[in-house]
């Protein structure tokens, strides 16, 4: 049940490179991205008791490595990356799943919770109504996405690093300027909006924020050892204000989340440092 055959995703992301160096290039990203999250997926299955069971797992795996199916003829016509000057590359990835068939040989089941999965794993929020095995499987695949983000982007977005407009969706790289209405989101507890977004730095805060939406205790690990979200806060310090907000944020959702993630009270707004 664990064996993930992941020879038709690479082809039907094959067929879209064109021949140009830096056009493939992202293309390639995209592979490169969603073999990581099929791995950050395994892992939140084996060491979380709600995926020992057959189908959550099965589903998980799958939905992670169809997670970003749509991405590829999302970029193919609009050479862009960003939902909200293109498509929404959940649900056109859900449309390519069931035009393609990748899922045929999949028991019914397992084919609906995947595409539930592919469908959603993108939105802000989870809707109230996605409940049970949907519920699980697509918060999976959201942690798992979030966390070989959050990696990618502490590349990117480090000090010193020229990061491309298309990885970075276009966003202005202002090293003193931030929005007010993302550094709130994150101290209030709130996932702040990609709508939101003005700057790199903006980009920097709303990561800082999915510390919020994180729904296993297994990511939540994963991300506070690997110092993604120091590194992210690091590329911060032109804007020192910010970057002590944030910093403090961020040190008191790791402690607050070190027990129970769904009881965690969202932080206190946060005074800069004197």
């Amino acid at each position: 049940m664990d064996y993930i055959d992941t020879i038709p995703f690479l082809a039907y992301a094959a067929s879209f490179r064109s021949g140009e160096e830096r056009i493939d290039g992202f293309l390639a990203l995209k592979e490169e991205h969603t073999l990581r999250v099929l791995e950050q997926a395994r892992g939140i299955a084996a060491a979380e008791p709600a995926f020992a069971a057959p189908l959550p797992r099965r589903a998980l795996l799958l939905a992670a490595l169809y997670h970003d199916l749509g991405r590829f003829a999302q970029f193919r016509r609009y050479r862009t990356f960003a939902d909200a000057r293109s498509c929404d590359h959940g649900r056109l990835g859900k449309t390519i799943l069931r035009r393609k068939g990748f899922l045929r040989a999949e028991p019914a089941e397992v084919r609906r919770l995947v595409r539930t999965a592919v469908a959603l794993h993108n939105r802000h929020a989870l809707p109230d109504g996605l409940a049970g095995v949907g519920r699980l499987v697509t918060q999976g695949v959201r942690d798992a996405d979030k966390l070989d983000i959050l990696r990618l982007m502490a590349e990117q977005l480090a000090p010193g690093v020229v990061a491309d407009s298309v990885v970075l969706m276009g966003l202005e790289n202002a090293p003193e300027r931030w929005s007010p209405l993302v550094l709130s989101a994150l101290e209030e507890g709130r996932t702040a909006s990609f709508r939101d977004m003005r700057f790199y730095n903006d980009f920097r805060l709303l990561l800082c924020s999915w510390l919020y939406d994180l729904a296993f205790a297994a990511s939540f690990r994963k991300l506070r050892d690997a110092g993604y979200l120091e590194e992210i806060i690091g590329g911060l310090a032109p804007v020192p204000v910010a970057q002590a907000r944030a910093r403090r944020a961020v040190a008191g959702c790791f402690r607050d989340g070190s027990q129970d993630l769904r009881e965690k009270t969202p932080c206190p707004p946060m005074l800069p440092d004197r």
